[in-house]
């Protein structure tokens, strides 16, 4: 069992006047979830017509990695049989970053589909018994552990059937929730060669890989810091290769992105985590609000680990206010493994702020 000071939230130390202001921005943001949660849906994938350009739904895009996936398997170069797919679909090919990173497609070649999936569950099964880990100690009970555990469990809910196995959001986002578990100050080594892999897989890692740098550079951790910026570093490398393949196959003619700049707000960032994880059974109404409750469960946990998913799904949010059509709602996958475990925080931080806010009797 782990001692009160072990389970004390990030507000334990809160006087009266702050816990008290805590709670009001708390309760306003959950007023504006409700709020949002009408104007962000739920029926919001447009369904493509056959022979246009427009957006496609997510089932359009399964077919297509799986059929790019099972041409390189057959032998063909990855370049060319994935632009010759974007082609057939009526995909845009520019810019580069329309073409996915050759990893996932060249993993699927090389173990097949039924290899694929038992690597996905290994990775699943490994990204909660880290979790199981990494939470030790840190409730005054088991099962607030175990419940814990599942709401991660939850997150990949979504995938473990096999319907998203090609999908790359869903590794990238597992690996990032793997790599947040194994991390601990000064002992980091796992972590990065984990997001190294998530950063292989969907170039949407980065922004967690530069936050976990600037965090060893807040704690001046210069080894770790070197660590980080080096496979940043490595990463640009590699993205100049991969820009360079994909011009190779890219045509005058084939077709460009309108762009991904969509200035969705609020409501596109509630819906972006409401589609993209378990959430999406629920009334967008309830979920919306659950949304804030998880993040400000991340905000009360007071550890390195807590910071980090707390500038972590918050950085992310914010990119999904900025960016993100409709259609591109499963980016949330990136950030959906772990999330909701953010709610096991919760019944602690509301305790300490209570105590915080109850009025102190003379003399006590």
């Amino acid at each position: 069992m782990a001692d009160g000071k072990a389970t004390a939230s990030r507000w334990a130390s809160l006087d009266r006047r702050r816990a008290i202001g805590l709670l009001l921005i708390l309760i306003a943001l959950l007023i504006a979830a409700s709020w949002g949660a009408a104007t962000a849906g739920s029926n919001v994938v447009p369904i493509a017509a056959p022979g246009t350009n427009a957006p496609h739904p997510p089932n359009h895009d399964l077919i297509l990695y799986e059929s790019i996936s099972n041409r390189v398997a057959a032998g063909e170069d990855y370049y060319a049989a994935a632009a010759d797919e974007l082609r057939r679909g009526d995909y845009p090919l520019k810019p580069f970053v329309a073409f996915r990173l050759p990893t996932l497609a060249m993993a699927a070649a090389w173990l097949g589909r039924p290899g694929l999936l038992i690597l996905q569950w290994s990775l699943f099964a490994a990204m909660l018994a880290a979790w199981w880990v990494r939470l030790n100690g840190q409730f005054a009970d088991r099962g607030r552990r175990v419940s814990a555990v599942m709401l991660a469990a939850a997150g990949v809910a979504v995938a473990v059937t096999g319907r998203f196995l090609y999908l790359h959001e869903v590794w990238a986002g597992t690996l990032i929730a793997l790599s947040l578990a194994l991390h601990r100050p000064g002992r980091w080594g796992w972590s990065l060669a984990v997001a190294a892999l998530a950063l292989a897989i969907r170039e949407l890692s980065l922004p967690y890989v530069l936050l976990m740098a600037a965090l060893a550079l807040w704690r001046r951790d210069w080894r770790e810091f070197a660590g980080w910026t080096a496979i940043s570093l490595l990463f640009g490398a590699i993205l100049m290769w991969h820009q360079a393949a994909v011009a190779a196959v890219v045509l005058p003619s084939d077709p460009a992105s309108p762009g991904w700049a969509a200035l969705g707000g609020w409501a596109g960032m509630l819906r972006t985590f409401y589609l993209a994880g378990p959430l999406r059974w629920l009334p967008a109404v309830v979920a919306a609000p659950i949304i804030i409750l998880a993040l400000f469960g991340w905000a009360s946990w007071k550890s390195a680990t807590g910071l980090a998913a707390t500038l972590m799904y918050s950085g992310y949010g914010l990119a999904f206010m900025l960016f993100g059509r409709a259609n591109n709602f499963y980016w949330g996958l990136m950030v959906a493994p772990a999330f909701l475990l953010g709610l096991a925080f919760l019944p602690r931080a509301f305790s300490d702020l209570a105590r915080a806010i109850e009025p102190r009797r003379a003399g006590s």
